[in-house]
C-alpha cells in the first residue's frame, strides 16, 4: 500500500538491525544482519516471508577465525540463492564473502588487493557474471567469477572516491 502501514515481520529480540535485503527474484527470501549482543553478530535468512528463520552466519573457521561482524548484505538479482556478506573482523579487517547455497556455506573474496582498504559498502550488479562492486573511503573496486582478484574501478572518478553507499540504478 505504498508504506501507509506496516507489519512487524520479526523483531530479533531487540537486537540492532544493520542490513536487510530482500531478493529481487524470490521477495519471501530475506537476509538479515544483526548485531545480537555485545560482539556477536549474525546473519539470519527467512525463505518464507518470515514465518521462520535460520542463522546462517559465518562459522570461526569460515572466517579465519575473524569476529564475524556482519555489517552489510547484497543478493543477487538473478540468483536467490546467492548472497554477499561485508564483515567487519578484528584479526584481518575488512572481508568479503559470497554464498551460492543461500548461506549454508561460504567463500572468501577478499584478497590482498584489498589490504588497507576501509570496505564500508557493497553493491552486485545484476546481469552480470557475479559482479559485485566495493566501496571504500578511498576506492570503488568491481569484481566477478572470471576475474581473480579485485580491480580499481575509476575510470573518470577523482583520485580519491570515498563510496559509503553503493547502489545499482536499474532505472536509468
Amino acid at each position: 500500500n505504498g508504506g501507509k502501514s506496516w507489519t512487524l515481520v520479526h523483531d530479533f529480540e531487540g537486537d540492532k538491525i544493520i542490513s536487510v535485503k530482500v531478493s529481487p527474484r524470490d521477495p519471501n527470501r530475506i537476509f538479515v544482519s544483526h548485531k545480537h549482543n555485545g560482539s556477536n553478530w549474525k546473519i539470519h535468512r527467512t525463505d518464507d516471508g518470515g514465518d521462520n528463520w535460520q542463522n546462517i552466519s559465518l562459522s570461526m573457521s569460515e572466517s579465519d577465525f575473524n569476529s564475524n561482524k556482519a555489517i552489510y548484505l547484497d543478493v543477487d538479482g538473478i540468483n536467490p540463492d546467492r548472497v554477499y556478506a561485508l564483515l567487519l573482523g578484528t584479526q584481518d579487517g575488512y572481508q568479503i564473502f559470497n554464498s551460492q547455497d543461500a548461506g549454508n556455506t561460504w567463500q572468501n573474496l577478499t584478497t590482498a588487493t584489498l589490504n588497507d582498504e576501509h570496505v564500508v559498502s557493497l553493491a552486485h550488479q545484476r546481469g552480470t557474471n557475479g559482479g559485485v562492486y566495493l566501496g571504500t573511503t578511498r576506492a570503488v573496486y568491481y569484481r566477478e567469477d572470471s576475474m581473480n582478484d579485485w580491480e580499481l574501478f575509476n575510470s573518470g572518478l577523482p583520485l580519491i572516491t570515498p563510496a559509503i553507499f553503493l547502489q545499482s540504478d536499474y532505472c536509468g
